[in-house]
Formats: C-alpha cells, structure tokens, sequence
C-alpha cells in the first residue's frame, strides 16, 4: 500500500469540496477529536485499538469519546450536550445521599430515548447539571427516568414545573473536529438528531464529518433492512453534503484491497449482496481489528483534506491481515435454526449442563437459545430468556406435554455487550431439584450468574425424539457442548470454528462464515 505523504490545496478543495486550507486558521483553533455514537465508535468489539483512538494518534489530537454501545441517535445526541431536556420533580427534592434516587418526569418533547438496564448500566446514564447541581441522570427499563446528585451534598428543593438536563463533559468539546456515526441502532429521524448534534457545534466553519450507517450479515440489497439504511444514508449525504462520507460504501468497495485481505468466496458473496465483506467484520455488524484500520485511515485522510490538521505521512496499514481462518455457525436472524439428533444416551439423561458460546447481536426478552422442543408431546428443555426482564429461563418438561412444564428464571439479568464473545450455562441437577446460571465474558473462565434456583419436585426430563436446537436470536455460534453434570459423559462438543458439523441441519439463514 503507497504511503500518503500529504495532499495539496487542490487535492483537498476536490475531496471534499470548498476552500478547505484556507478555511481554517489552524494555530487559532483547538487541535481536538471528539467521536460520537454507537457500538461502532466506541469500537472495543473489534479488539486490539478502536478507531477513533487511531486517527488521535495519526493526527496527534486529544480525544474525547464517549460513545456507549447500543444507543440510538437520541441518546447520542442527549450525550452530546446537543438537546436540554427537560423534566419535572414530582416529590420536589432532590436527596443529599447520592446513593438515593428520585423519580423524574419528562416534560419535554423528546421521546425516542432508549432506555438501559441493569444489564446494560452505560445505556441512558447521563452525567450533567439540573437546577445548578451536578447530577447523574438515569433511564432504565426498570424505573423509568430518576436523577441522583453526583456527590453527596445537600437537599436541593426543586419547584414545580420544567427545568432543562445538560450534559456536562461534552460541552468542552464543542469547538472539536467532530465524528458522528449515529444510526446503527435505529435510523428513524436519523437526520433530524445528527442535525442537533452539528447545530450544537461551534466556530467557522464547523469542523465535522457525518459517516454512512454500514450494513452487514443479512442485509442484502433488496431486502428491508438494507433498503433503510440505504435510505438513511442517501437522507445523511443530502443534509449535509460534503460533510458527509459513505463509510459503507468505502469498506466494501476498498476494505478488504487496503486491508490486505484475499476475498473469500462469502466476501465475494457479500460484495454482490452490496453489504460490508465478512471477512471486515467480526460478527454480524461490528468491523474487526483490519477494518478498524481501514475506518482511522479514512477518517484521518478525510481530516487532513478538509484543512483541520497538518497534513502527516500516515504509516502504511499491516500487510496482509488474513482473512479468517476459523469459522463461526452465522445466524443472521431469530428464525435461523441449526439442528442435530440427540444421541440416545441423552435421550435418558436427567443431570445436564449445556453450554453455548458465541456473539449475541441481541437478547431479546421472551425468545428461545437453546433447545430440544420440537415434535408433537415431545417436549424435553429450553434455555431462553423471560417476557418482562433480560433474564434466562430454563424450562423443563416431565411428560412432553404443553402443560408438563415447569421453569426457573436467573435471579439476575444477563450481563452481556452486544456483539462480544459471550457464554451461557445453565446446570440442571434432577436429585437436588437446582437450576444454576453461569455466564462466561470470555467464553472460558464461567462465572454463576446470581442464586441458585430451586425447581419443583416435579421437575424432570422427558426424553423423546426432539432433536437439539439453536433457534431465536440473532448473532453467531462458536460452539456448543451438552454433558452429564459431573462432565463424566459428553453427549455433544460441537467446536464450529472448523468449519465441520457432522450431523447438524441448517436453516432460517444459518450458514459457517
């Protein structure tokens, strides 16, 4: 790959359009980074260096990043400090304790706000000032809106009415070389919220760039997926012009070439789908370490045209960054379903421990993992997850029939990022009447995940002809294995990083990648 030495007054002015070096007084101006969006600026799924922290250290700029994975564009532009929202106080104070929360309504116009959990901590929680005291705003499934002082200090009488939320942090950075890469989560009003983001920004001009949502596994062109996204962006790349980069365009045009990568034959695929190339991404959506590269390059060359920063010669990415060698079982949607026969012995089997890993896109509540259900009254087990809270829920059935069921549900949410490895476990002691959750971050070191449940007295399994199945959940499977549980007698080690399942059926979309 040719080394980018510098680019002229000319070379930037035709990039990206206007008098980009003459534009910029750069001694006057703060030499600054600021990133805002989704999973995919925060950009730890990828491993190794994000992004954003790449292009700091090309251009030898400050950053400031506070993107939280799974946020949509509102809350990424609440973040921002780019709206004020407002709320009222219902009792009228706010607590001294820090430790004590107080409910709060919403008073403003603002609605599509997504909420967090106490799995998802990081989502809705917001650092900032109401009524002149430091506060930590929150919005969670469970409780709704609260606010909280940052630091214990004393009562705060709030009168009745509506007074605005501001984010703190990223008012310091409004005067920044700005990078938003919103959408990924839901691109309803994608414009709309981008724009008070850019509105919210300072100087002359304004020193932004806006990035095209990417799409990925299972959004091909044609189907309804992709047809938003390229919608989003085609809205994107008419609101704000030459401000804007197509991202998506770029890595599947140019990724794999500047990566270093030979295209596989489900690249190949993916590029005639018009979808980012698997072998850029390391699950169904996130870009990996290669395109990571890919994406900071870019974005600094993009800044270095515009007039913002001194032009540098960038270091020539890493030759040759292979294409995968392992493989992953994809499973691009909820309705994907992989299957294998359940061998006789654990037909029998009343003490299990099943264990999956992989990379969930989401856990939706009330949707099946893992499970062997299929057939008339052939009913066995199901890992899964409850209706009202992310939480698993292991259901067993003692006849086969619909109403020979029982459950038990974790005592504590599920602890996972979008996207990352992640493992679930759940242990089944038929004698001891017990149902224990684990979860491993790392897909290895298993941890238990809150109380042991105590099942009913009834609580057995029926053993049957219904195969095994991964079914109800969108992500990728690295493997699967069921044994007794003393670990005694393995019924089944599916590894599918080999690229081999011997006796399995796929389904619904699933497929090796």
């Amino acid at each position: 790959m040719a080394t980018i030495t510098s680019y002229s007054k000319t070379q930037a002015d035709t990039l990206l359009g206007g008098k980009a070096a003459a534009a910029v007084a750069l001694s006057n101006r703060p030499q600054a980074l600021a990133t805002f969006g989704d999973s995919i600026t925060w950009a730890k799924t990828g491993g190794e260096v994000a992004w954003p922290d790449l292009v700091a250290d090309y251009l030898a700029l400050g950053l400031f990043n506070p993107s939280v994975p799974g946020e949509n564009p509102a809350n990424i532009a609440l973040r921002a400090a780019s709206i004020r929202p407002t709320f009222s106080v219902p009792g009228g104070t706010i607590p001294a304790a820090s430790a004590t929360r107080v409910a709060v309504t919403l008073t403003s116009g603002e609605t599509n706000f997504k909420a967090g959990s106490a799995s998802f901590p990081n989502i809705g929680n917001y650092t900032g000032r109401f009524r002149g005291v430091d506060v930590t705003l929150r919005h969670r499934d469970e409780d709704g809106w609260t606010i909280a002082r940052a630091v214990d200090g004393a009562a705060v009488t709030v009168p009745a009415g509506s007074w605005p939320f501001a984010t703190t942090a990223a008012r310091t950075h409004r005067d920044d070389i700005t990078v938003i890469w919103a959408g990924r989560n839901n691109v309803n009003n994608l414009v709309s919220w981008t724009q008070k983001i850019v509105d919210n920004l300072v100087g002359s001009p304004k020193r932004y760039l806006v990035l095209g949502v990417l799409t990925g596994g299972g959004e091909a062109a044609g189907n309804a997926a992709y047809d938003n996204v390229v919608a989003a962006n085609t809205a994107l790349a008419t609101a704000f012009g030459v401000n804007y980069f197509d991202m998506r365009r770029h890595l599947i045009d140019n990724g794999l070439a500047q990566a270093g990568i030979t295209a596989t034959t489900q690249d190949t695929a993916d590029k005639n789908s018009d979808t980012v190339p698997t072998s850029l991404r390391v699950d169904q959506i996130h870009p990996n370490i290669a395109a990571n590269r890919v994406i900071a390059r870019k974005v600094a060359e993009l800044i270095m045209a515009k007039g913002w920063s001194p032009t540098v010669t960038l270091p020539a990415l890493e030759p040759g960054a292979p294409a995968p060698t392992t493989t992953v079982l994809d499973m691009p949607t909820n309705t994907a379903l992989a299957s294998v026969a359940t061998p006789t012995a654990m037909q029998t089997a009343q003490n299990l421990s099943i264990r999956m890993v992989g990379r969930f896109d989401n856990l939706n509540l009330n949707q099946a993992l893992i499970q062997r259900v299929a057939g008339t009254d052939q009913r066995s087990w199901q890992l899964g997850t409850i209706a009202n809270t992310p939480r698993f829920r292991f259901q067993t059935w003692s006849a086969g029939t619909v109403g020979s069921n029982t459950a038990a549900d974790s005592t504590v949410e599920i602890p996972y990022t979008p996207g990352s490895l992640f493992g679930v476990r759940v242990d089944f002691d038929v004698a001891a009447r017990t149902v224990t959750f684990y979860t491993a971050a790392d897909g290895v070191t298993w941890a238990q995940l809150g109380a042991v449940k105590a099942t009913a007295t009834t609580a057995t399994l029926f053993g049957g002809t219904s195969p095994v199945e991964i079914t109800g959940w969108g992500g990728d499977v690295k493997s699967v294995k069921i044994t007794s549980l003393d670990g005694a007698t393995t019924y089944i080690d599916e590894d599918f990083s080999d690229g081999v399942a011997t006796g399995w059926a796929f389904s619904g979309g699933a497929a090796f990648l």
